[in-house]
């Protein structure tokens, strides 16, 4: 299908992400703050040279892979937070969902992309620990899909709602009940399609037959879903249809009921501030963790639930932590 695929792998690779600070600033004060998550857990994101774990005090900061290998991305946990689901790019062009111990050990192959698959994207874990959601991609096809976690086999297919929707990153509700998803739309022009807009989607797989329901306003520029860990509400960025690779635009959070009413405006940031990417909400303090993008640099930040008191995360050493697509476990 269209099939608009960060590769924000590759991105990091080349990219110069130095230890050096964007330039965040909290709302009111004019020096950046800086700080660690509170909570018992762990955090992992695509650094700089490769997926890179540490406590959420910045302890054990260490590469998930010892061998220094940079080619895997969009890590999840398993609800246990021993195992990661994580996507690594083949020689074929294809990219594959693999699972690995948080140790670095067990690292085995689940979902194998063998054209005409293109992509198997952004693994979420279930919270049961059961089952794996992530975005398959084709020339012809781009869905939701729903697999067992230990043999990969496909249990549910959701399709697109439209034609020229591609959905991506599912998120579970924590019943597991729901996915959300962010729903790229796009325009056809002559041969190619053009990216035009994003939307948020929920799906029920309790119905009798799943399908995406769009809930945020057209035009919004909306992405990157994620639920709160009570269930209640989808948080998720908005006014920057490529915030990573395209134009400096601002961006915002926003949280919304998952019926689409009372959608909410947490932040209000303008030009050269800082732009948001991959939000996800978490039970560690502050609870919103953020990438964090200006230039070429991608450092990870955290919010309070209101969108307030936004600061750099940095390691033991009072470093920020350069990178992006944090993903957060805290011990239940």
């Amino acid at each position: 299908m269209r099939g608009f695929r960060t590769t924000l792998v590759a991105s990091l690779a080349v990219a110069a992400l130095a230890w050096s600070s964007v330039g965040v600033v909290a709302q009111g004060d004019d020096q950046p703050l800086t700080g660690q998550l509170e909570g018992d857990g762990w955090m992992v994101w695509q650094g700089p040279t490769g997926l890179t774990l540490a406590r959420l005090d910045g302890s054990e900061q260490g590469l998930l892979f010892s061998d220094g290998t940079a080619d895997g991305g969009h890590a999840d946990w398993s609800p246990d937070g021993t195992m990661l689901a994580y996507v690594r790019d083949e020689p074929d062009g294809t990219a594959d969902i693999r699972v690995i111990g948080r140790d670095g050990g067990d690292d085995g192959l689940l979902i194998d992309c063998a054209p005409p698959c293109a992509f198997a994207e952004e693994p979420a874990w279930s919270p049961d620990g059961t089952r794996i959601a992530y975005w398959y991609g084709s020339d012809d096809t781009q869905d939701i899909r729903v697999a067992d976690a230990t043999t990969g086999e496909t249990l549910l297919t959701v399709p697109s709602p439209d034609p020229l929707i591609g959905p991506i990153t599912p998120r579970w509700s924590p019943d597991g009940r729901y996915l959300t998803a962010h729903a790229e739309v796009y325009e056809q022009v002559g041969d190619d399609y053009q990216l035009v807009d994003g939307r948020i989607g929920i799906i029920d797989l309790e119905a009798d037959e799943p399908a995406m329901e769009l809930i945020t306003p057209a035009g919004m520029q909306a992405m990157y879903p994620d639920w709160s860990p009570d269930g209640t509400r989808i948080l998720f960025v908005a006014g920057n249809l490529d915030p990573f690779f395209g134009s400096d635009d601002p961006n915002d959070l926003y949280t919304v009921l998952p019926d689409g009413t009372d959608l909410q405006r947490l932040t209000d940031r303008t030009a050269g501030e800082a732009r948001f990417g991959t939000p996800t909400w978490t039970k560690a303090r502050p609870p919103i963790v953020v990438t964090l993008i200006q230039g070429g640099a991608y450092t990870l930040g955290a919010l309070e639930e209101d969108g307030s008191g936004l600061r750099e995360i940095h390691d033991a050493g009072g470093r920020p932590l350069p990178g992006a697509h944090p993903r957060v476990w805290v011990e239940p």
